[in-house]
């Protein structure tokens, strides 16, 4: 399987240290790695929210681009909320992929094994959650 991976994180300090990028470069090589899957393309945001609009997020259209141009047959992320944290964009991402046989898969699990109910359910759950911690986060920060 050809995969195109996409790392995020939401502060520039935090893309300078590179820990929260390794930390997911490690979660993504392993799972490809175990599953063998070839990593075709691999892209990195850096200091942009999982919750900016998709119009501010070069990278991940760039990713989006990039799975068409390799014929990949997933987008693979750590975990759903380095994709997004906005529920809406995550069902639009996945639904838009899909149409070009591309499905998202994360590395943490998630539901992203496939389309069954239950693994559909976990997705809008988690991605619900991560909307929420964004808000929270938001609302400590001021």
């Amino acid at each position: 399987m050809r995969v195109v991976a996409f790392h995020r994180v939401s502060t520039d300090k935090q893309g300078e240290s590179g820990l929260g990028i390794e930390a997911q470069e490690q979660a993504i090589e392993h799972l490809c790695a175990s599953q063998g899957w070839e990593i075709v393309s691999s892209h990195t945001e850096t200091g942009v929210s999982g919750s900016a609009p998709l119009t501010d997020r070069t990278e991940l259209l760039e990713a989006i681009a990039s799975a068409s141009v390799h014929q990949a047959d997933a987008l693979v992320v750590a975990k759903l909320d380095r994709l997004t944290r906005d529920p809406l964009v995550q069902m639009t991402l996945e639904r838009a992929l899909a149409k070009k046989g591309v499905r998202i898969v994360s590395a943490a699990g998630e539901g992203t094994g496939g389309d069954e109910p239950s693994e559909v359910l976990m997705r809008r759950i988690l991605s619900a959650v991560a909307e929420n911690e964004a808000a929270l986060v938001s609302v400590r920060t001021k």
